[in-house]
Protein backbone atom coordinates (compact mmCIF):
# COMPACT_ATOMS: atom_id res chain seq x y z
CA UNK A 1 0.00 0.00 0.00
CA UNK A 2 1.16 3.54 -0.73
CA UNK A 3 2.60 5.27 2.31
CA UNK A 4 -0.51 7.45 2.65
CA UNK A 5 -3.74 7.53 0.69
CA UNK A 6 -6.96 9.52 0.98
CA UNK A 7 -10.06 7.42 0.37
CA UNK A 8 -13.63 8.55 -0.13
CA UNK A 9 -16.11 6.52 1.92
CA UNK A 10 -18.69 4.85 -0.34
CA UNK A 11 -22.30 4.00 0.52
CA UNK A 12 -22.86 6.92 2.91
CA UNK A 13 -26.44 7.52 1.71
CA UNK A 14 -27.76 4.09 2.75
CA UNK A 15 -29.27 2.69 5.97
CA UNK A 16 -29.47 5.98 7.89
CA UNK A 17 -25.74 6.73 7.62
CA UNK A 18 -26.42 10.35 6.65
CA UNK A 19 -27.82 11.02 10.14
CA UNK A 20 -24.52 9.87 11.70
CA UNK A 21 -22.50 12.07 9.35
CA UNK A 22 -24.83 15.02 9.99
CA UNK A 23 -24.26 14.91 13.74
CA UNK A 24 -20.50 14.72 13.29
CA UNK A 25 -20.52 17.49 10.67
CA UNK A 26 -22.67 19.85 12.75
CA UNK A 27 -20.58 19.26 15.88
CA UNK A 28 -17.31 19.52 13.90
CA UNK A 29 -16.30 16.21 15.48
CA UNK A 30 -13.24 14.27 14.29
CA UNK A 31 -14.10 10.67 15.17
CA UNK A 32 -11.80 7.71 15.62
CA UNK A 33 -11.93 5.39 12.59
CA UNK A 34 -11.64 1.66 12.16
CA UNK A 35 -11.80 -0.67 9.20
CA UNK A 36 -13.64 -4.00 9.46
CA UNK A 37 -13.42 -6.73 6.84
CA UNK A 38 -16.78 -8.07 5.64
CA UNK A 39 -15.98 -11.23 3.61
CA UNK A 40 -19.64 -12.32 3.51
CA UNK A 41 -20.72 -9.16 1.69
CA UNK A 42 -22.77 -10.33 -1.35
CA UNK A 43 -21.48 -7.50 -3.57
CA UNK A 44 -17.76 -7.66 -2.82
CA UNK A 45 -15.87 -10.49 -1.07
CA UNK A 46 -13.15 -7.94 -0.26
CA UNK A 47 -15.59 -5.44 1.27
CA UNK A 48 -14.21 -3.31 4.09
CA UNK A 49 -16.62 -1.43 6.35
CA UNK A 50 -15.67 2.03 7.60
CA UNK A 51 -16.80 2.70 11.16
CA UNK A 52 -16.61 5.94 13.14
CA UNK A 53 -16.71 6.08 16.91
CA UNK A 54 -19.71 8.18 17.97
CA UNK A 55 -20.56 8.67 21.66
CA UNK A 56 -18.54 5.60 22.61
CA UNK A 57 -20.11 3.31 19.99
CA UNK A 58 -18.72 2.17 16.64
CA UNK A 59 -21.14 3.16 13.86
CA UNK A 60 -21.04 1.86 10.30
CA UNK A 61 -20.83 4.86 7.96
CA UNK A 62 -19.92 3.21 4.65
CA UNK A 63 -17.36 1.15 2.78
CA UNK A 64 -13.96 1.43 1.16
CA UNK A 65 -14.66 1.83 -2.56
CA UNK A 66 -14.69 -1.49 -4.42
CA UNK A 67 -11.92 -0.41 -6.79
CA UNK A 68 -9.41 -0.42 -3.87
CA UNK A 69 -11.08 -2.88 -1.47
CA UNK A 70 -8.89 -5.83 -2.49
CA UNK A 71 -5.69 -3.86 -1.83
CA UNK A 72 -6.99 -2.59 1.53
CA UNK A 73 -8.11 -6.12 2.52
CA UNK A 74 -4.64 -7.51 1.76
CA UNK A 75 -3.05 -4.68 3.76
CA UNK A 76 -5.33 -5.39 6.72
CA UNK A 77 -4.50 -9.09 6.57
CA UNK A 78 -0.73 -8.65 6.35
CA UNK A 79 -0.64 -5.89 8.98
CA UNK A 80 0.85 -3.27 6.67
CA UNK A 81 -1.60 -0.51 7.70
CA UNK A 82 -0.11 1.66 10.42
CA UNK A 83 -3.11 3.88 11.08
CA UNK A 84 -6.50 4.99 9.78
CA UNK A 85 -7.63 8.56 10.40
CA UNK A 86 -10.68 10.71 9.79
CA UNK A 87 -10.10 13.28 7.04
CA UNK A 88 -13.35 15.17 6.51
CA UNK A 89 -17.10 15.33 6.15
CA UNK A 90 -18.42 17.80 3.62
CA UNK A 91 -21.68 18.61 1.83
CA UNK A 92 -22.19 17.78 -1.84
CA UNK A 93 -22.94 21.15 -3.44
CA UNK A 94 -25.62 19.92 -5.85
CA UNK A 95 -27.45 17.67 -3.38
CA UNK A 96 -28.53 17.74 0.22
CA UNK A 97 -26.18 14.95 1.25
CA UNK A 98 -22.85 14.68 3.04
CA UNK A 99 -19.80 12.68 1.98
CA UNK A 100 -16.74 11.68 3.98
CA UNK A 101 -13.15 10.60 3.51
CA UNK A 102 -10.42 8.92 5.55
CA UNK A 103 -6.63 8.71 5.39
CA UNK A 104 -4.97 5.30 5.46
CA UNK A 105 -1.24 5.23 6.26
CA UNK A 106 0.90 2.23 5.48
CA UNK A 107 3.89 1.12 7.52
CA UNK A 108 7.23 2.39 6.23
Amino acid sequence: MASQISLKVAGVTFEGRQSILKVLYENKTKPEVRLVQEPTNPYDPNAVKVEYEVAGEWRHVGYIEKKVSEEVTKSLQDGSIEKVEFEQIAPVASKQVLWSSIIVTGKA
